[in-house]
């Protein structure tokens, strides 16, 4: 059986009807990974506003073992619930799983491209 690992968070737009259109690929902003935290804002001062994309999942550590796997295990370990938002003894820091992630700061280059 072959696991394929899912491409991460996407970029949706309103279409005002109640329904979204998947904008990721278009954009330019599908590699992005799995974001924990967004922001809009513009940071060029050119009027529009550019994405910062912050705190995904790493993919994986200098030791090429998958911190997901790593992360989940620890989680079921000690019991926690994901929506819980107690982490227990699991390492975030300097040195942890999100601080090997990579960060990422999309310019607005107008017309739905980043």
């Amino acid at each position: 059986m072959l696991l394929r690992r899912l491409p991460g968070d996407g970029l949706y737009r309103n279409l005002g009807n109640g329904t979204f259109e998947k904008t990721s690929e278009p954009a330019g902003v599908a590699e992005g990974g799995w974001a924990w935290g967004t922001e809009l804002v513009d940071l060029d001062g050119d009027g529009r506003d550019d994405l910062v994309v912050v705190n995904g999942m790493s993919e994986a550590a200098p030791d090429g073992k998958s911190d997901e796997v790593k992360f989940w295990n620890e989680m079921a370990a000690e019991g926690i619930a994901f929506h819980d938002g107690y982490w227990g003894g699991i390492d975030f820091g300097r040195d942890g799983m999100a601080s090997r992630t990579a960060k990422h700061l999309y310019r607005n280059l107008g017309g739905g491209r980043f």
